[in-house]
């Protein structure tokens, strides 16, 4: 082993750094910061190795050029890897993996669109752990995945050379398999690798479940977890070419994402915190605020006055659910910064420092100026949107802006899914609708149904809650036997209690009450039963499991609580029960009916035009009227207070669709007495 060589010139005391403090604080960084661009990025740092220990030390002007080059690094070009250990098995391996060759060569022609290169993205695709029990998949699935990575024009592909080359130098063989903890020291020891891309495969029944981990070289944190399903072994290319997307879109490649290849339009004298914040609000859009919160505190690193990056590290903390106390400074910082930066940015900054600090209206006002001056402001438009809907209570306002989210980001499942949803429930346009819906179904990942369960809901029964809507009870019972045929869907609780509400609006009651059973929550499958019993008309049984369910669960819907107190069973004042209603039910259970008509009226007039989440309380409300309208006599006023109700029917969410057919059978009963008449 030679010793390294130190340029004689190079003995001036201000030319040296002779210690990883003294090169920190060269820096303006950190010890640790440094250390990790020394291992990471190719900080100039030399070594001696002195008899028990050794000392580091830097030369000013080799920093110097280091730091001047750092941001334009060109990342490496992609590189072919048809000679992988492990892929030599396509040339006499199963017909399945020729299959999935032949249908990733047809399928990979589109045009790639240029892009601005960020400094990083070397990735090495480690061995793939394959628990599916069918060896043939071994070095063939990384090899796809490889393949479909390497199309990109910002992520390079480790080649099997410096793979090899690393392999040699551990006295390993050289198709040794690169399990994760090989996989980490070959990067290592490559000392050019950003992050490792690490697989399993799995089989549940006839799904494949194919994961994939990306993990820091450095400190062998994982960055982040992606999952993607397939329901047939002919659908495992497409699903390796969708992971493979999410990969790139999550590492910063711009094109897969929507097309964009810019970066962001904001201002900062610094290239590199714009390519970190560029990147964070990729990653934001995708809900990954936490890796998006460590770049945008790295682009703060490099310029302190970035205030859109300040702005934006709010809403990633916000997003993440953290307290105000962390996410209340950098806006406050923002707004400080705010006159410093472009009309464009500064009222956006204005607006969401509003927002955060509860001045609603204010945020209002800014947003709309903001998107009279750029009607193409992404974010301006969806938080707009969103504060119009939830906040504000005007859904039909925000309509518009949550239809243009689709708009802007056309490969977005949840800006897919606000689009239809706006026209679906509240414009009452469903041919419409039905694009969005579907475009929404074919970009939704496995992820999705535990980040927006709701959202996920309404797009899997959409097709069944329109055959409910057009009466159609043989289309009905057609859609609901697919939704339970599709092999390749996991029945979340919430879809399970959905498709009973649709099955026992279809007059299927037997398959209704079987789907208690499969409910795996007790709080869910309690109330989903208490419910059933409730609408079946058995009032006794209900009383009993709404007594069971209200012991069990912390707090119930305002609609379930009338449900109980009109089936007899009252738990007693509760400060977030709507007492006017309780006392209207309890006025029809001691026979006085005037009282409750007063209060039932009463409730109905101050909310005469429902949401989609007080619609089922304003359902249980009207059955409660009708019905004391009836024993009253006045059968009129009860029909026609069902009928008014009909206009709000397309906005029925799947809990309130049996409440419905409820209405419709007792109005049935009080139009039969004024037809005999």
């Amino acid at each position: 082993m030679t010793s390294p060589v130190y340029p004689s010139r190079r003995v001036a005391a201000e030319e040296a750094l002779d210690s990883w403090k003294e090169i920190a604080a060269y820096l303006g960084r950190s010890v640790r910061t440094v250390q990790t661009w020394e291992k990471e990025e190719g900080l100039p740092v030399h070594r001696h190795q002195h008899d028990k220990q050794g000392s580091v030390h830097a030369f000013r002007d080799e920093i110097d050029r280091w730091r001047a080059g750092r941001t334009s690094v060109a990342p490496q070009p992609p590189v072919s890897i048809l000679s992988r250990p492990g892929v030599a098995a396509l040339a006499g391996g199963s017909v399945l993996i020729v299959l999935i060759v032949v249908v990733l060569m047809r399928d990979s022609g589109a045009q790639a669109v240029a892009v601005t290169p960020f400094p990083r993205g070397s990735l090495l695709v480690a061995a793939l752990e394959n628990r599916s029990g069918q060896p043939a998949f071994d070095g063939s699935i990384e090899y796809l995945l490889e393949r479909e990575l390497a199309e990109s024009n910002v992520l390079s592909v480790v080649s099997v050379e410096r793979v090899v080359d690393a392999l040699r130098l551990m006295k390993a063989p050289a198709d040794a398999p690169l399990d994760r903890q090989r996989a980490r020291e070959v990067a290592l020891r490559d000392g050019n690798v950003d992050a490792i891309v690490a697989t399993r495969l799995e089989r549940v029944g006839a799904i494949y479940v194919l994961g994939a981990d990306l993990i820091d070289v450095g400190r062998g944190d994982r960055l982040l977890a992606l999952k993607e399903e397939a329901s047939s072994e002919r659908e495992l290319p497409a699903m390796v070419r969708r992971l493979a997307r999410r990969i790139r879109t999550a590492t910063g490649e711009l094109a897969v994402t929507d097309g964009r290849n810019d970066l962001e339009k904001v201002t900062t004298p610094s290239l590199r915190a714009l390519q970190f914040f560029t990147r964070a609000d990729r990653l934001i859009s995708l809900h990954n605020d936490a890796v998006a919160e460590s770049l945008l505190e790295e682009a703060i690193a490099e310029d302190a006055d970035f205030a859109m990056a300040h702005i934006y590290l709010a809403f990633a903390r916000r997003n993440q659910g953290k307290p105000p106390e962390s996410y209340l400074p950098p806006a406050a910082r923002a707004a400080e910064l705010a006159a410093l930066t472009t009309e464009r940015e500064r009222y956006f900054i204005l607006g969401s420092h509003a927002l955060m600090n509860r001045r609603v209206d204010e945020a209002v006002a800014y947003y709309k100026t903001l998107l009279r001056i750029d009607p193409n402001h992404f974010w301006a438009t969806s938080v707009l949107g969103g504060v119009l809907k939830f906040d504000l209570e005007r859904p039909v306002e925000a309509a518009p802006l949550r239809i243009r989210m689709a708009q802007l980001r056309p490969n977005e499942m949840i800006s897919n899914f606000a689009a239809a949803e706006s026209l679906d429930y509240w414009l009452g346009r469903r041919e419409d609708a039905l694009p969005y819906y579907r475009r929404a179904l074919e970009l939704a990942t496995v992820e999705d149904e535990e980040k927006f369960p709701l959202p996920m809901l309404l797009l899997r029964t959409h097709a069944v809650r329109y055959a409910w809507l057009d009466g159609d009870a043989a289309g009905l019972i057609a859609e609901l036997q697919r939704l339970e045929e599709q092999k390749n869907l996991r029945r979340s609780d919430a879809l399970l209690e959905a498709i009973g509400y649709y099955s026992l609006a279809a007059g299927r009651e037997a398959e209704a009450i079987a789907i208690a059973s499969r409910i795996e929550s007790r709080l869910i499958r309690s109330r989903y039963q208490a419910r059933l019993t409730y609408w079946r008309g058995d009032l006794a049984g209900a009383r009993e499991r709404y007594r069971e369910h209200f012991e069990m669960a912390g707090q119930v819907t305002n609609a379930d609580r009338l449900r109980a107190a009109r089936s007899g069973y009252s738990p007693g004042r509760d400060s977030n029960g709507p007492d006017a209603l309780m006392k209207a039910a309890a006025s029809e259970r001691r026979g006085d009916p005037d009282e409750a008509i007063m209060r039932y009226r009463e409730f109905l007039h101050r909310n005469s035009d429902p949401s989609v989440r007080s619609l089922p309380l304003q359902l249980a409300a009207l059955e409660g009227l009708a019905s004391a309208l009836s024993a009253e006599g006045n059968v009129e006023e009860a029909a026609d207070a069902i009928e008014r109700m009909r206009g709000y029917r397309h906005r029925i969410p799947p809990e309130a669709v049996p409440q419905w057919e409820l209405l419709e059978r007792l109005a049935a009963s009080i139009r039969r007495p004024v037809a005999a008449e």
